[in-house]
């Protein structure tokens, strides 16, 4: 699902640009509000890319706008439900627990991108002391963020470090991944060749158009969030369509040159 609605996405996002029909502009909006409940941190996704098409892409204010009430009609019911049991307009309550899996002292000290799932009797007592309401998931993430945001401020440069070592994991592979069945070379082998081409090929497309600086800018900002929590190998899904793009855009520039050799 999340593979399909990303493609969805990036498709119908050129289509508003290039066509300018309210039929795609009224898909894409909805579209990005699936997105965005299926995927709590893609509404940072979604306002930047509206940021993008204003300000890169010339779409009219009017679209623009559109294009949002669309997808707040889209998202709404999920939303107006969050905010009458939490009194709070939330898709997701856990990136406070993402964050501090992701910089866990263990996980820092052994560059285990995974995270830990190690929890200290004083963070324990804590969650014990929560009372257990509509509230409690609420209040339960922010013990971890609070957490989390100490154990940065504890070592910011190594932290920094570590956030870069995950950046690599995540466009990459996992080097460090303890999971035997990551290693199975069906696996492996294919998302290291993405990996490595799709960084050719960015650097290929660097510049040659706003349409593909926006999926640059997509993937990187997609491989800064995520490098901030705890990765997942599932989290590869989100930046692998991407990463498909840019190896086909590594392909092409092969096959221009095997074409001006052969006209030579």
């Amino acid at each position: 699902m999340q593979v399909f609605l990303t493609v969805a996405f990036l498709y119908l996002f050129f289509l508003t640009v290039r066509r300018k029909s309210i039929f795609y502009i009224i898909f894409f909006s909805f579209v990005s509000g699936l997105l965005i409940l299926l995927r709590g941190e893609f509404w940072f996704i979604y306002l930047l890319s509206i940021l993008y098409l204003y300000l890169f892409l010339k779409i009219s204010f009017k679209k623009i706008l559109l294009i949002f009430l669309i997808t707040l009609v889209t998202t709404s019911p999920y939303l107006i439900r969050n905010y009458i049991i939490f009194e709070k307009i939330t898709v997701l309550n856990s990136f406070g627990y993402n964050l501090w899996k992701g910089n866990h002292p263990y996980a820092k000290e052994n560059s285990i991108v995974a995270g830990s799932m190690l929890v200290t009797e004083d963070i324990m007592q804590k969650v014990d002391e929560v009372k257990i309401d509509n509230f409690y998931r609420i209040y339960w993430d922010k013990i971890f963020l609070n957490e989390a945001i100490k154990n940065i401020k504890s070592d910011p440069v190594g932290h920094f470090i570590f956030c870069i070592k995950k950046a690599i994991f995540f466009i990459l592979i996992d080097f460090k991944s303890l999971d035997p069945k990551y290693w199975n070379p069906l696996h492996y082998i294919p998302l290291l060749i993405f990996g490595v081409c799709s960084i050719i090929g960015v650097l290929l497309s660097n510049k040659k158009s706003a349409e593909l600086n926006y999926l640059i800018f997509v993937l990187f900002v997609n491989v800064a969030i995520f490098s901030a929590v705890s990765i997942m190998p599932r989290y590869k899904l989100v930046i692998l369509p991407l990463q498909i793009i840019f190896t086909v855009i590594l392909f092409d520039f092969f096959k221009k040159i095997i074409k001006q050799k052969k006209s030579y």
